[in-house]
């Protein structure tokens, strides 16, 4: 699947998709948001979950720039 098919799928499509699929990479944190990258056939989603409703608040797909540089500049990628 390309990153364009995935973006194609409904909400609840993609997230399906993503548990079943997808591989955790690794996560950071703030004081109110976890944020958690998985890897998903040659590109990368990020979920963002609320601390304090415990939900999923954003998610989003790509294949490189600054949300993956957030990741690599912790050292925290393979």
């Amino acid at each position: 699947m390309t990153l364009y098919e995935y973006k194609s799928l409904e909400t609840e499509e993609q997230f399906d998709h993503l548990w079943k699929q997808g591989q955790y990479l690794t996560q950071r944190s703030t004081i109110e948001r976890r944020f958690a990258v998985y890897a998903l056939h040659d590109f990368f989603v990020e979920i963002v979950y609320d601390r304090h409703s415990n939900s999923i608040v954003k998610h989003t797909s790509f294949i490189e720039g600054d949300i993956l540089n957030k990741y690599a500049n912790l050292g925290k990628l393979l």
